[in-house]
């Protein structure tokens, strides 16, 4: 269990990992294994060069489904392991649902942009995007994390703050991760990810 102190409108706050994945072990076309639930009927993730990653055109989504004591509070972040033309990578808190009814928090960086969104049955809110004269590029090893405490959601790039957003409609689940890769065969992939607790004192 690993646990990081910080500070929240006067409250301090651990972050407590409950659970995390590097993705080491030996290419797998069928899914990524046990511990999660696929959420996409079409394209799933795959285990290629120790990353989680998807080479067909479509999004992939994926959500914790292994051992773990969620509370509604939580984070999810994840590693870039390789990178394409215009693709995009997610982390998503306070997901429910199944294959094809997804509900989630999700931030979602690709296209020289990022967005925060709200998912119900599927369908996307847009809660939070970057400024229309950012460009971000992708780069391999960039971090990106999402947390939620309460009704506020916090976006981070490389461990910076780039957004914050309230929004109550979903209460519980648990954390995700996803891709989004526009062209056939170009593999891209996550490098490692990590979900946990927030706690707070």
């Amino acid at each position: 269990m690993q646990k990081n102190i910080k500070r929240f409108k006067g409250l301090t706050i651990g972050l407590e990992e409950i659970a995390s994945d590097d993705f080491n072990r030996a290419n797998d076309s069928a899914g990524i294994g046990a511990n999660w639930l696929e959420l996409r009927s079409t394209i799933n993730h795959t285990i290629t060069s120790n990353t989680a990653g998807i080479s067909a055109t479509g999004f992939a989504r994926t959500r914790w489904a292994g051992a773990g004591n969620w509370s509604p509070n939580q984070y999810s972040k994840l590693i870039v392991g390789s990178n394409g033309s215009n693709v995009s990578y997610g982390v998503g808190v306070r997901c429910t649902g199944g294959v094809n009814a997804l509900n989630t928090y999700d931030f979602v960086v690709g296209f020289g942009s990022w967005n925060i969104y709200r998912t119900v049955a599927e369908a996307n809110t847009t809660l939070a995007s970057s400024p229309a004269t950012l460009s971000y590029n992708l780069l391999v090893g960039d971090v990106f994390e999402l947390q939620i405490i309460g009704s506020l959601l916090t976006a981070f790039i490389n461990r910076v703050k780039v957004a914050q957003v309230v929004d109550t409609v979903l209460t519980t689940g648990v954390p995700m991760f996803e891709n989004y890769n526009p062209l056939s065969g170009e593999q891209i992939g996550t490098n490692s990810w990590a979900g946990g607790n927030i706690l707070l004192s």
